[in-house]
């Protein structure tokens, strides 16, 4: 899965036929390209956690009509929203400031068709009494068809015989995303099912995607593609994709990592953590920002679907601010948060010549 990222992943090619959780952005062309920046906010009531993810990426400057995609591995099968990236914009500013399916081959099916249709020329043949050459030639000729069917057949069946499938829990559209949840109890049938759709995969995607199935974890599976109706403001932001936003029950707010370390490069995380009090995090990322929200979160404006927020999810007292530049080993680990021992406010102190 060689090209994607943690807040946490969009876009494939067609389909045929970044709380918890952070991801892998993956751009489908052979050469992968590095995400050197992904933010994301989580909300987090004590039950349930909201996780809007945004990462900025960067392409070829060729792309060779490529699309984009990325993947987050989240522990429950999520709620799923999006708003444009303007004002996701305003959004990280306010907070700033204060602080696949199976896919059946058509060519399969029509050495299936022509099987049966073999079978059948074959068994006529049988009640033909004359030996003629015509008669025999087209027996073989049936034959050869009924062996293309049972070939055919053994292709269409054979994943279903012992080998582990792709459960495709759920598909919709928000904002520019078509997204898709998927799960398995293998992590080759998610890199298989992934590989299908357009991605590209190595043994170390392969080993990131085994701790989450291992958990139990889905994934979500987002892409974008070409689309003549979106204006490119509706797409990106100085760089940002637009948010993915994902709310799933859970104890304990995590923001996952394991897919993001695949990458082998340095990734800049910024995150902020609403809640009903002051967390803490692990000495990965550093703590700038902690104080209490008098009037709660703002209000997130342009989401998909518009009624995704309510008063109630973003009715939160305490705010934080984590900020860190990770590497690949720092990233083998997802992030978990827990609840501080105080709710003293700080601030970052920086000093500058």
């Amino acid at each position: 899965m060689k090209r994607s990222i943690q807040i946490a992943a969009i876009f494939l090619l067609a389909w045929s036929v970044p709380a918890h959780s952070d991801g892998k952005f993956y751009w489908n062309d052979r050469a992968p390209f590095w995400i050197p920046y992904q933010r994301g906010i989580i909300l987090f009531d004590g039950k349930r956690e909201t996780l809007l993810l945004q990462s900025k990426y960067e392409v070829p400057k060729k792309p060779r009509g490529g699309t984009m995609g990325w993947v987050v591995p989240v522990p429950t099968v999520p709620e799923l929203a999006s708003m444009d990236p303007d004002s996701a914009l305003r959004l990280f500013l306010h907070l700033t400031r204060r602080s696949q399916p199976d896919v059946t081959r058509v060519s399969r099916v029509l050495l299936l068709i022509g099987g049966v249709l073999g079978l059948i020329v074959f068994v006529l043949t049988l009640f033909v009494c004359r030996r003629s050459p015509r008669t025999v030639t087209i027996r073989n000729v049936a034959v050869i068809f009924m062996i293309l069917g049972l070939l055919a057949t053994m292709l269409l069946f054979a994943p279903t015989l012992g080998v582990p499938r792709v459960e495709v829990v759920k598909g919709e559209r928000v904002g520019i995303y078509d997204v898709r949840v998927i799960r398995s109890d293998q992590p080759r049938a998610i890199v298989e099912w992934l590989n299908a759709n357009g991605f590209r995969f190595t043994e170390a995607d392969t080993k990131a995607f085994a701790q989450y199935v291992q958990h139990g974890w889905c994934f979500v599976v987002a892409k974008l593609g070409p689309s003549a109706d979106k204006q490119k403001h509706e797409i990106t932001m100085e760089g940002l994709a637009a948010p993915l936003i994902m709310r799933f029950p859970t104890e304990t707010p995590v923001y996952p990592l394991a897919l993001t370390a695949t990458t082998g490069r340095k990734t800049k995380v910024l995150l902020y953590v609403a809640a009903q009090r002051k967390v803490a995090c692990d000495e990965r990322m550093e703590l700038q920002y902690a104080g209490e929200l008098r009037s709660g979160m703002p209000m997130p404006a342009e989401t998909d679907p518009e009624d995704f927020f309510s008063e109630t999810d973003l009715a939160l007292s305490f705010i934080c601010r984590f900020q860190a530049t990770l590497t690949p080993e720092q990233m083998q680990t997802d992030l978990t948060f827990r609840f501080a021992p105080d709710n003293e406010p700080h601030r970052h102190h920086v000093v500058r010549w």
